[in-house]
């Protein structure tokens, strides 16, 4: 599919949003059993890092990211507890009061704000602005297998990598790579975890072939987040 516009953003395949971007907590629950935030004004920093999670929980596997991201959060809180001392047994939002600082909602000095979107494309803009780096948590078709996980890092104009998951041989030629921003990338560039859904057609809750992969899918991208992490100084 063509690129849509996020602002003066062109990003890859961002779905259908359709309700409101929202800093945790306060989720409202949603068909599909992910959540969304309702959006509040900040009112403190913002982290240098934000990690989004792009979906649309009414069209089956669109709605995965935000399901990722909800149990991502959870295993980098596990381990930063783990990497800094504290209980194994806390959880993301308990991760906050530790080095790692996970942010449940804009605070002064965290590490990363997670960002659970499902909103009108140009509300996306003002969460973005002034990061040092952003990461995009969104599907991908590109005719591979479902649940496949892809990642791309942009950063500065014409440097662009492509990294696949346990060595596999890439098959993906530059033309099918629509994702590109105008003069407006962070310091530390833009990173889009993409993953191949298997059913996009109207409905509720994610697919057999893509629920039967989901702790895979998971772990790549927890894998992936906590390098980004550990990039930017974790």
């Amino acid at each position: 599919k063509p690129p849509r516009t996020v602002g003066s953003r062109s990003a890859f395949r961002l779905p259908n949003l359709r309700d409101e971007v929202v800093p945790h907590p306060s989720p409202v629950r949603l068909p599909s059993g992910g959540s969304v935030q309702k959006i509040q004004p900040i009112t403190g920093s913002k982290a240098p890092i934000a990690i989004v999670a792009l979906g649309d929980p009414t069209r089956r596997d669109e709605g995965l990211p935000l399901r990722v991201m909800g149990r991502v959060r959870t295993l980098i809180g596990e381990i930063g507890c783990a990497r800094h001392g504290q209980p194994s047994q806390a959880n993301a939002a308990e991760a906050v009061q530790g080095s790692l600082a996970l942010a449940t909602r804009f605070e002064p000095g965290a590490l990363v704000d997670w960002i659970e979107c499902a909103t009108e494309s140009n509300r996306l803009d003002p969460l973005l602005d002034d990061r040092r780096r952003i990461v995009l948590i969104d599907t991908v078709v590109l005719g591979e297998k479902p649940g496949t996980v892809f990642h791309w890092h942009l950063e500065g104009q014409g440097r662009l990598t492509l990294l696949r998951h346990y060595g596999r041989a890439a098959s993906m030629k530059m033309e099918h790579l629509a994702f590109w921003l105008e003069d407006d990338l962070p310091q530390g560039g833009i990173d889009l975890i993409g993953i191949e859904p298997a059913d996009t057609e109207s409905g509720e809750g994610i697919s057999r072939s893509i629920r039967n992969r989901l702790p895979t899918i998971c772990a790549q991208t927890a894998a992936l987040l906590f390098r980004i992490l550990v990039e930017e100084g974790w």
